[in-house]
């Protein structure tokens, strides 16, 4: 044994609890850092009440749809959520997404699928396919939800312990938003202008109600009843409309005309304290529910810009509204006040149509 190796074998054998006692720490950190979940290091620390998903829908057929992350403390946007925990494209048109039961559902309407994720490590869970054209799901028991769908008449259901469509209930035409009301589903049928009403212990269709032309989008209000957005349609010069249906028989209440002749309007969205709509149109109009006869007042102009998604944060009453600009390039987020003065513009990705509060 030459004198240099004897040294080197008498200096670890000295320091031989140092060298295990580091082991131990880097072996600790490595398996820490493995549970956390984070895909990359720049991966957002995403926490309940602490920031707002964003639904970039992308652009028809290009597969460029993608989610975001805004962090409200810190200012800063995230992209490519999904993309960057999965190692794989969203798809194309990313259209609506909800939260249930700690998993996040992430609506991909031209991919005719939904993809499940952790909300928080944004990892696929799995995925749902076989969906002709899916919309906007709500969940109506633990494990079943409905879908709605631009396509096919029908409004599917889904198993959501095992991912699978179990089945479909008839519903014409093209079907948008779904609500709960007083224990029936309310689906809003653009085509007839109609609310169908689904029993969902039966899953049958056991009613309609007319509310006027294209029925897109709904809110409840402090008191529990449902208003409608029924957009309009400016090549027929029908104008658009807020109609309230009762919790309490189904019918309408009162119809709100919203202003311009033959406008479309699009995204309703409420206050925290649901006595306030608000709604897309050539700006941002609100409307007071409360007030009797009221009318809908612009509240922020559109002002060049191109507005196409629109939501309210139910903590601060903060308005979070889309840019598309022109469709082709990324877009822009801006964060309004209630009163409508501008707090943050942040830098989108293509075509921001929706928010997720979470």
């Amino acid at each position: 044994m030459t004198t240099t190796f004897r040294h080197c074998v008498q200096a670890f054998m000295k320091n031989r609890p140092f060298i295990v006692h580091l082991l131990l720490i880097l072996l600790l950190h490595t398996s820490c850092e493995k549970d956390s979940g984070l895909p990359d290091p720049d991966f957002p620390r995403i926490r309940t009440g602490e920031g707002t998903f964003v639904i970039n829908e992308g652009n028809f057929q290009w597969g460029n749809a993608t989610l975001s992350y805004y962090d409200k403390g810190t200012g800063r946007i995230h992209h490519d959520l999904y993309a960057r925990a999965n190692g794989e494209e969203l798809g194309d048109v990313f259209h609506s997404m909800l939260v249930h039961e700690d998993l996040a559902y992430l609506v991909v309407n031209n991919s005719g699928k939904i993809e499940v994720i952790d909300p928080v490590t944004c990892r696929r869970q799995g995925t749902i396919d076989g969906l002709a054209s899916p919309r906007f799901m709500l969940p109506v028991a633990s494990s079943k939800a409905y879908v709605s769908n631009l396509f096919g008449g029908q409004i599917s259901i889904i198993d959501l312990g095992s991912y699978e469509v179990t089945g479909s209930i008839p519903v014409p035409g093209w079907n948008e938003e779904l609500a709960d009301l007083s224990g029936m589903v309310m689906v809003a049928g653009v085509e007839t202008g109609s609310l169908y009403m689904i029993d969902p212990l039966s899953d049958e269709l056991t009613d309609s109600i007319y509310v006027g032309h294209g029925p897109v989008s709904f809110e409840k209000d402090a008191r529990g009843h449902l208003w409608v957005l029924c957009a309009g349609d400016w090549m027929s010069g029908t104008g658009g409309a807020l109609v309230q249906i009762s919790k309490d028989n189904f019918r309408v209440n009162q119809t709100r005309l919203l202003p311009g002749f033959g406008g479309t309007f699009s995204s309703l969205a409420a206050s925290p304290d649901k006595n306030t709509l608000y709604v897309i149109g050539d700006g941002i109009y609100a409307l007071s529910v409360e007030e009797e006869q009221a009318e809908a007042q612009l509240l922020i102009p559109a002002s060049g810009r191109t507005f196409y998604g629109l939501d309210v944060d139910p903590e601060n009453g903060w308005i979070y509204v889309g840019d598309a600009i022109d469709f082709t390039q990324a877009g822009k987020v801006m964060v309004f006040d209630a009163n409508g003065n501008e707090l943050d513009t942040i830098e989108a990705m293509h075509n921001p149509r929706g928010f997720l509060f979470y």
